[in-house]
């Protein structure tokens, strides 16, 4: 190596550079470009230079002597693997979302009358429908944010509906806190402790009536036949309920610590899965509209191709018509004659009936099989049967970790 090269390779250390032609095994004629004229060694002159994060994009670097590029040096080529990066944009704010829940309320539904009567366009005959359209819509939506306002959006918590009356003890106790921190004595101390107690108090109470009015709300919308107002305020007491078969369960009296699954759930029940329900609904309305006359908008508008577009990059998002072809392989009904067989509504409800039954078979059978395969995966990577002994129970063919574990389950599994 020359002063040249050692000046290349501090430069490179200098500014985290790689070089990639001495990374990648190649035959030793492939790591050379130049031939001296009179010696006949060959040396490597034509480097490829990248930044080291950028190094795992390189796939591979060599000469190619075989090119003619009109000089003594060869070819060099190096391959890099390209990923598009993807940017981030912010979504822009979309337009503000009128509070519903005021219109119950008459005087505020008489005023947005009233409003609506005072700003409605007197736009002249010869608009057309869409200047029509325009001009209604801007006009009920001005009016109904001035007098309905904004929805602003709630966590349904007992702090936010007494965030007023808490917010400045809590302002308080960090006053407290801060004095503290920065002059400790028995002054600041005893300040700080009442700020806290008193703090503890408001909040408790606060916690406490808020529960009390939200169930007095709940028993009054139940006493009163409100349905809706009793769910809502269920649902704002206890949240979204994420088990999609609670209500299976409660009807049949079945708890979590009965250890049954939802395929045994629905088996109880008689009833398919919600996802075998929405493809038939789906497959259904789709050989109502199969059935359809030529020219009817529906029709078109399913069976239509775009004559030009562009896509955004990425996985092509799926279309409705995509969907409806998933559901019909599934429920083994072949693409090519579906269209006749949607022609008679017998058939096609028929057909239905029975691609609903062999799907639910199916997956049934698909839930099993990876529920038999994640119990073998637990069992072969528990540590409590490296000695050998695997407590099973004689019953229902369970593995337990202990001896203990076992009699326990045993007695649960003798009386259900």
């Amino acid at each position: 190596m020359n002063e040249n090269g050692q000046r290349l390779l501090e430069l490179c250390s200098y500014h985290n550079l790689c070089i990639t032609n001495s990374y990648f095994q190649s035959k030793p004629h492939h790591k050379v470009s130049w031939r001296h004229p009179r010696s006949g060694h060959w040396h490597q002159l034509d480097l490829i230079i990248t930044r080291r994060c950028d190094l795992r994009n390189v796939l591979q670097t060599r000469s190619f002597h075989s090119a003619d590029c009109d000089t003594d040096h060869s070819l060099v080529c190096c391959k890099i693997k390209l990923q598009v990066k993807n940017f981030h944009r912010a979504r822009p704010k979309g337009p503000p979302r009128v509070d519903s829940s005021k219109a119950a309320d008459p005087t505020k539904a008489a005023a947005f009358l009233s409003a609506l009567e005072e700003s409605f366009p007197r736009l002249p005959q010869c608009c057309s429908a869409q200047q029509y359209w325009d001009g209604l819509r801007d006009t009920i939506q001005r009016s109904a944010l001035t007098v309905f306002g904004k929805r602003l959006r709630s966590s349904n918590d007992w702090f936010e509906a007494n965030a007023s009356v808490l917010t400045p003890i809590l302002e308080q106790k960090r006053i407290a806190l801060t004095n503290y921190k920065c002059t400790p004595n028995d002054k600041t101390l005893h300040a700080l402790r009442s700020s806290r107690k008193i703090l503890q108090q408001t909040s408790r109470r606060c916690a406490n009536s808020y529960w009390l009015q939200l169930c007095s709300n709940i028993q009054s919308a139940a006493d009163s036949g409100n349905t809706k107002g009793m769910h809502d305020g269920i649902k704002k007491a206890l949240g979204p309920t994420h088990h999609t078969k609670i209500c299976l369960r409660r009807i049949l009296g079945v708890t979590w610590k009965d250890m049954v699954t939802h395929t045994a759930i629905l088996e109880r029940a008689q009833l398919p899965s919600m996802y075998s329900l929405l493809r038939q609904r789906r497959l259904r309305w789709l050989g109502h509209v199969c059935r359809m006359d030529d020219g009817h908008i529906s029709k078109d508008i399913l069976f239509a191709e775009l004559s030009s577009g562009k896509r955004q990059k990425g996985r092509p998002q799926l279309r409705y018509k995509d969907v409806c072809k998933q559901d019909l392989k599934s429920f083994n009904i072949s693409l090519d004659i579906w269209e006749v067989t949607a022609q008679d509504r017998l058939k096609w409800q028929k057909a239905l009936r029975t691609g609903l039954l062999n799907y639910e078979n199916t997956l049934a059978k698909h839930h099993e099989t990876k529920r038999i395969k994640r119990k073998q995966q637990q069992v072969s990577s528990s540590p409590f049967l490296s000695s050998g002994v695997a407590h099973t129970c004689d019953i229902c063919g369970r593995v337990c970790p202990s001896r203990i574990g076992l009699l326990s389950h045993r007695r649960h599994c003798v009386k259900t």
